[in-house]
């Protein structure tokens, strides 16, 4: 019950200090994500939404037989803003949903007709009243005025999981220590207990000193393998031995991971009281003054996040601790504390428009500015055919790259990766030796165009395996059509004397076919379809068939984009370009054979345009605009997209 609740709200809600409780936020966040109700309620009435197909089937989900139930019946407030929230403090990270509500009996009143109801229990508090569920540590919580939904885990270090290699080999050197004590002693229980005793030590040492525990636990380990004269129970009592420590290693493990469950318990409902406390948030995320600018008011959803954010969430992974030696709750963002990613969409009348501003440290950009403060080179342009399914157009700089690879290497992984922090140093240093910057922005300056002009339909072999009578395996060689894409790419490169080694290399290994100034690929298994490549004035061109490289090879392209979209290429380093209706229109309908795939298909087709991503570095920020066009003739896109997803699931469900 509680994800269907949750997605829904989050479905539906797709001046925020003003209009949310997002004061209860602390600053301790590294994500927020706000959806304006407000604004989007305007181009989508709730009165469109519960005439909805989707609607219908929430009405069945979440309401039971009430198939009169509204919007209104649920109590929440959808005139104010859904806010969700990730906190990272140094002990637990908390995932949050904040709603207001404008009625506290509806909104009670439907979660008890909820079906999933039995799966957990409402308990009155004095400031709030919450449901439990039986399975989990999640809360939903609520007065008359908001409601909370809240989940915790413990990420401290204390009581930290360490089921690691580090603690398995330590387990490994105990049972190995006790075995040549036991054979010089006899006496097994002695020499676990005489092994213990010296862990004890280490262990103790290691809350105080490092050094000192380094020291002890280096005691004369090399006698382990002096003399072993062993004794024919040797085997029988390892594996005792083993046991032993396995058992007091899950004893140890569950204790602790008792306790981390008591810790996240105990966390989850102290932040929990905090959202009904009547006094004032001193460490409120509304003194963040610089995330209320970026707040656009006019937007239908805000995003916010602290660039490292990526590395928190991940240390909650036992496998990305264990791999990376980093320990839950310390601070490992990638480039640490070097600045904010803030996102602005707006659904509106012809378009889905999403604004996004990267910022970074003064130490970072100094590194960062030179690679992406570049422009392409306009002549790259004619290289783009007005055939374009999508195109792909970059621009950097490979010599500054390269100059600054090094100390953003070891500023990344340092700090993700302590275990190997004097081996990252060591390698950045080699790194700064062995990069010629120069040479290598000779060799790809940093210029590229790729531009997907359609897609074929090819036969390609495969092998399948029979079996006959007598159950005897055979191969089988079967043929089948596969689509594959048509392209066409190009890359400054002022090294042609490398490439024409590397060509006459794979001529001569056999690998690759001349055609006058051309290279083919040979086409095989792993690769069904040929590759045309050549070098010519500067420039690497690659493309799939043999005509379209003559073209580029002799110059005779001619730019398929429009003035305004020159325009906008020219003015940022990274633009992408792509026609979903012309893409799916280049997909065999004959080779779909479900009724159900090829509805959804030619529905792409007919309510489906065009989108494009560009980005450029200015004034030491990243900026960056996505934009999706939607058909002509629709009211918005709010009402676009809720349509869309009824349309698809009426589609989906066989109702359509």
């Amino acid at each position: 019950m509680k994800s269907i609740f949750f997605t829904l709200i989050i479905c539906l809600s797709v001046n925020i200090y003003s209009q949310t409780n997002i004061s209860s936020i602390s600053n301790d966040a590294i994500l927020i994500f706000d959806v304006k109700n407000s604004n989007i309620l305007k181009k989508l009435p709730k009165k469109v939404i519960e005439q909805s197909p989707i609607f219908s089937l929430f009405q069945k989900e979440v309401f039971g037989d009430r198939s009169n139930a509204t919007l209104d019946d649920l109590g929440i407030d959808m005139n104010k803003d859904f806010v969700f929230a990730v906190e990272n403090t140094k002990d637990f990270m908390f995932f949050i949903g904040l709603y207001a509500l404008d009625n506290k009996k509806k909104f009670e009143s439907f979660l008890k007709q909820s079906p999933d109801f039995k799966n957990g229990e409402i308990i009155e508090g004095k400031k709030y009243t919450y449901f439990k569920w039986k399975y989990g540590r999640d809360i939903l919580a609520w007065n008359k005025k908001q409601l909370v939904f809240l989940d915790g885990e413990y990420i401290g270090n204390e009581f930290k999981y360490e089921y690691d290699y580090k603690a398995y080999r330590t387990r490994s050197r105990k049972v190995d220590e006790v075995m040549d004590l036991y054979l010089e002693n006899n006496d097994i229980q002695k020499s676990i207990s005489i092994v213990e005793v010296k862990y004890k030590k280490i262990e103790q040492a290691k809350s105080k000193e490092d050094a000192a525990a380094n020291a002890i636990e280096e005691v004369t380990y090399d006698k382990a393998y002096t003399k072993r004269d062993y004794t024919e129970d040797y085997y029988d009592k390892k594996n005792q031995v083993r046991d032993y420590f396995e058992k007091e290693n899950r004893k140890k493990e569950d204790e602790r991971r008792n306790k981390r469950e008591q810790l996240t318990i105990d966390g989850v409902n102290t932040r929990l009281a905090s959202f009904f406390m009547k006094s004032k948030n001193n460490n409120s995320i509304v003194n963040n003054k610089e995330l209320a600018n970026r707040m656009n008011d006019k937007a239908d959803a805000f995003y916010w996040s602290k660039n490292g954010l990526y590395a928190p969430l991940l240390s909650g992974f036992r496998s990305y601790r264990r791999l990376t030696g980093a320990s839950r709750g310390k601070d490992m963002q990638l480039l640490n504390n070097t600045g904010n990613t803030y996102s602005n969409m707006f659904l509106e009348n012809d378009k889905i428009r999403t604004e996004i501003e990267m910022t970074y440290g003064d130490s970072v950009i100094k590194y960062i500015a030179p690679v992406l403060s570049t422009r392409l080179n306009p002549e790259l342009l004619n290289y783009i055919p007005d055939n374009s399914i999508a195109y792909w157009t970059y621009s950097q700089s490979t010599e500054n790259m390269l100059h600054a690879m090094p100390y953003l290497y070891k500023r990344s992984y340092q700090s993700v990766m302590p275990r190997y922090a004097q081996v990252i140093d060591v390698t950045a240093d080699v790194m700064k030796i062995l990069l010629d910057e120069e040479d290598a922005a000779k060799m790809f300056p940093g210029d590229i165009v790729f531009a997907l002009t359609g897609m074929s339909e090819k036969e390609v072999t495969y092998t399948r395996y029979e079996y006959d009578e007598n159950y005897n395996r055979k191969e089988v060689e079967k043929t089948k059509k596969e689509i594959f894409p048509d392209f066409r790419f190009v890359a400054a490169c002022e090294y042609g004397t490398i490439v024409d080694k590397l060509f006459k290399l794979g001529v001569k290994e056999k690998e690759l076919d001349k055609l006058g100034e051309i290279y083919v690929t040979k086409e095989s298994r792993d690769l069904p379809f040929k590759l045309y490549m050549s070098y010519k004035n500067g420039r690497f061109f690659m493309g799939t068939t043999e005509d379209d490289l003559k073209k580029m090879i002799s110059g005779r392209v001619k730019t398929g984009v429009s003035s305004e979209e020159k325009q906008t290429i020219l003015n940022n380093s990274n633009v992408i370009y792509y026609n979903n209706q012309k893409m799916m229109s280049s997909i065999p309908m004959e080779n779909i054979r479900r009724t159900k795939e090829r509805e959804m298909l030619q529905y792409f087709i007919d309510n489906s345009r065009d989108a494009s991503w560009t980005q450029h570095f200015s004034n030491g920020e990243m900026k960056a605009e996505m934009i999706v066009n939607i058909p002509e003739g629709e009211q918005n896109s709010a009402t676009y997209l809720f349509d869309f997803f009824n349309d698809m699931y009426q589609i989906d469900s066989g109702k359509r």
